[in-house]
């Protein structure tokens, strides 16, 4: 049997660009374009579009790409008041971003509708928030409506909400949403309206959210559909309070759908603990889960993967290429079943954790999405985790 880096190897062996673009403001040597909008109207699906230190426009497209920033670049809202957009991606296809920041002070914005193919977001991030204190609204950020896979890794991000997901699956993996500066707060942080949400080690921070009667909002909303909350205590959700300390939100609102709510998670720990969370009419329940997490993935060095589980829970991790989402027995299969290659398996530990390092070969394509998903027995059988959908850098 091939080695899991060589079978990696042979699986992304058809995926390699057909063509690199290089996008530099400054038009170095090698340049093709200098600015945004024109490189996506060139490339061809599965090309890959590399950007140099920059400001850049923002763009639209419906085509899967792969955009990538190794040395982080700078992309403005557009005329349409995005960073970009991606509207239409056909089945088989997958569009991916990574590395670019928002202009200081304000929002990442995007508009992510009616996509059958799939949208992997990485390393985004508001580089700061407006500054501008409590009772100023912001309008959503990343917006996502009608999609039937995006992911979100390591995006930090803010805005009223800064991830609105309507009748859409989506996983969203390390990141951090409403604080940007510890001292700089501003915003509620997740909406959830149909189609199935995980977030995976996630803060959601809205201490300073509060409506224009200054009433402080929670952080996360769920109004329909699946919400599933995993991960550690390093996992939080911080409904406002410091508009009205005396009547803090709580951490959760829903008035809908599914919540399964992992007990690691912290809700509300700096206040409002007792009002923590806020249901109506939502089938709620409380329990430990598990999820896959990819700390780095850099080609020419480590695959870092964890499988967070339970204590001394049996657990494997495996490696594939993301696929069209697969209900099963045990839950929802992101990868290619046909193609799974095993990284790990063993008991979680004292920590309930299973972790696992694999060197990746010097040649795989930058910016792709390959996946880690792993298998538990947490004490109620055998389930899957959620996936990690990760780029190569």
């Amino acid at each position: 049997m091939l080695r899991p880096a060589l079978a990696l190897v042979a699986l992304t062996s058809c995926l390699v660009a057909q063509r690199t673009w290089v996008v530099d403001a400054q038009n170095g040597a090698g340049t093709d374009f200098a600015d945004m909008p024109a490189a996506v109207a060139a490339a061809a699906p599965g090309d890959l579009v590399l950007t140099r230190p920059g400001i850049y426009t923002g763009f639209t497209t419906n085509k899967g790409l792969r955009i990538i920033a190794p040395q982080r670049a700078t992309l403005l809202q557009s005329v349409v008041g995005n960073c970009f957009v991606v509207n239409g991606l056909p089945a088989g296809q997958t569009f991916t971003l990574l590395g670019f920041d928002a202009p200081r002070r304000t929002y990442f914005s995007a508009d992510i509708t009616n996509n059958i193919g799939r949208v992997a977001l990485a390393d985004l991030r508001s580089l700061e928030t407006c500054g501008c204190g409590p009772l100023h609204f912001n309008p959503p950020a990343i917006k996502v409506v009608d999609c039937a896979a995006v992911t979100l890794d390591n995006v930090v991000n803010y805005g009223g909400p800064a991830l609105s997901c309507t009748r859409s699956n989506v996983i969203a993996t390390r990141c951090s949403f409403g604080s940007v500066t510890a001292t700089d707060p501003m915003g509620d942080c997740l909406l959830v309206d149909g189609g199935e949400v995980d977030a995976v080690d996630c803060t959601f921070d809205a201490r300073a959210a509060s409506d224009v009667n200054t009433v402080p909002q929670p952080a996360v909303r769920l109004l329909s559909g699946v919400l599933r909350v995993r991960g550690t205590a390093a996992a939080m959700i911080q409904g406002g309070f410091e508009v009205a300390p005396q009547n803090p939100a709580p951490g959760i609102r829903a008035a809908g759908g599914t919540l399964v709510l992992d007990p690691d998670v912290r809700i509300n720990p700096n206040a409002g603990a007792s009002v923590g969370l806020q249901l109506t009419g939502t089938t709620f329940t409380q329990r430990h889960l598990s999820a896959a997490v990819v700390r780095s993935a850099t080609i020419g060095g480590a695959l870092q993967a964890e499988l967070l589980a339970s204590a001394n829970a049996p657990a494997v991790l495996l490696l594939g290429l993301p696929a069209p989402r697969t209900a099963t027995s045990i839950g929802n299969l992101d990868l290619d079943a046909a193609l799974l290659l095993p990284l790990g398996s063993g008991l979680a530990g004292n920590t309930g954790v299973l972790s696992t390092t694999l060197t990746l070969p010097a040649h795989l394509p930058r910016g792709m999405a390959i996946g880690v998903q792993g298998a538990a027995d947490l004490g109620q059988g055998v389930e899957l985790s959620s996936a990690a959908i990760t780029l190569l850098r």
